[in-house]
């Protein structure tokens, strides 16, 4: 492999492998025998004056077949202040991760060998923010949802990945009203979509859910819901014209030894048609949440 010396007004160089000095040339060339993670270093000096750069470098057996290939790969950048929320398969052996990048929103596209593809930054929010969740409908588009980095906005995007347009992107909520720590937005018949998440702040602190339009993301209904204190929707389910949210309330108080998981069953409109507490007895002293739902042939199971 063959690494290149961008830097300018150095005089001198040094270049490492996983902390050894392997080179002083300014450019360098290395033959990696056995795969692995290495952590490759130039440092670059000029008088008392010095730089270090360094770039993680994942070496791969090309004999063995891909499908047999376990490895734990470190993506991005060293010295940018970065962060990872979710990966979520686009299929074509190419994935997407959500999180920030600096101040700034941003995706990064890999290969199913963990090789960046290309990285996207957007600045969704006039502060520091980040994506959160990722999804993908049905007519092939990313939907993703996320916050301020004060945990004090959420935001909505929509995005056509292949030709790299975002379609549209709203902010849910003013005046520090709406924060999202733990929602979701899933796809409906109708093309539209639902988002659910945590209302907190002057308000009080409930569960919401709402739905909004599918070609701009516009807010077409907005169903808050307190049964006890702090209420939080984590995830949803759709099934046969029904909405299941699922998450944490606390049943008597907003301490956290009554919090519980939960199960609401709502229409379309997001009425409640039902409300279940799981696991633990309300008699009881627990700390309990639920963040998944599936649909197990015809039963809605929420994982313990």
């Amino acid at each position: 492999m063959i690494f290149t010396n961008n830097s300018t007004n150095a005089t001198s160089y040094i270049w490492e492998i996983n902390g050894v000095k392997l080179s002083t040339g300014k450019n360098f060339s290395y033959v990696f025998t056995d795969a692995g993670e290495y952590t490759v270093c130039l440092i670059a000096k000029n008088g008392d004056c010095k730089k270090k750069y360094c770039k993680q470098i994942f070496v791969l057996d090309e004999n063995t077949d891909d499908c047999e290939d376990v490895y734990l790969k470190r993506i991005g950048d060293l010295d940018a202040d970065e962060h990872g929320s979710q990966i979520i398969n686009l299929g074509n052996d190419i994935f997407a991760i959500g999180g920030s990048i600096n101040s700034n929103s941003s995706l990064i596209f890999i290969n199913n060998r963990g090789k960046i593809l290309k990285t996207k930054s957007f600045k969704f929010l006039t502060e520091k923010n980040s994506i959160y969740y990722l999804y993908k409908d049905l007519d092939g588009y990313l939907l993703g949802t996320g916050i301020s980095g004060g945990l004090q906005r959420t935001f909505v995007f929509k995005y056509d990945y292949i030709n790299d347009v975002v379609i549209w992107n709203k902010v849910i909520g003013s005046n520090n009203t709406y924060q999202m720590r733990t929602g979701r937005i899933i796809q409906i018949k109708n093309n539209n979509y639902i988002l659910s998440g945590q209302v907190q702040g002057s308000v009080g602190e409930d569960a919401y859910i709402s739905e909004l339009k599918g070609n701009s993301g516009a807010t077409i209904w907005h169903k808050r819901y307190n049964t006890g204190s702090v209420e939080d929707f984590t995830n949803l389910l759709i099934k046969d014209n029904f909405i299941y949210g699922i998450g944490r309330f606390a049943l008597y108080s907003s301490s956290k030894s009554d919090f519980r998981g939960v199960v609401m069953k709502m229409d379309m409109q997001g009425n409640n048609i039902w409300t279940k507490y799981y696991l633990i007895p309300v008699s009881k002293n627990a700390r309990n949440y639920i963040y998944d739902i599936v649909d197990d042939n015809g039963m809605i199971q929420p994982p313990n």
